[in-house]
This record gives C-alpha cells, structure tokens and sequence, in this order.
C-alpha cells in the first residue's frame, strides 16, 4: 500500500486503500473477513488512527474465532 500511497493525492487515498483491500483478497488476506466487511474495513482504514478503537476491533475479532 505504502508504493501506491506515495505518488496518491488526498482525492487518490480511497482508491489506494480500496486497491490494497482487493489485493488483500486476491491474495487470500483476511480474504474472508474484507469480503464480509469490507466497507467497515475501508471505514476503518480512512479515519485517524484511534488505539482504544483498535484494541476494541482486535478483541472482537478474538471472541468471533478470526484470529
């Protein structure tokens, strides 16, 4: 993401994020959970990041067996 990231403006940062999450998939990355969710995923991927809100993801993510 980071190559595709660095020529991309702000109007351009969906786009990049949107790409590597169907690179993602392609490539059988968490294929499963960004087919299932992945506007939430792109949701996620474009606001600041927000460690509490993270963690919070993370430990529900345990308690529905996908990690």
């Amino acid at each position: 993401m980071s190559r595709a990231a660095g020529s991309a403006g702000r109007k351009g940062n969906r786009q990049v994020k949107d790409r590597a999450v169907d690179y993602c998939i392609s490539h059988g990355i968490l294929s499963e959970i960004l087919r299932l969710h992945r506007g939430e995923v792109l949701g996620m991927l474009l606001e600041e990041f927000d460690a509490e809100k993270y963690e919070r993801t993370i430990r529900i993510l345990l308690l529905l067996g996908f990690c």
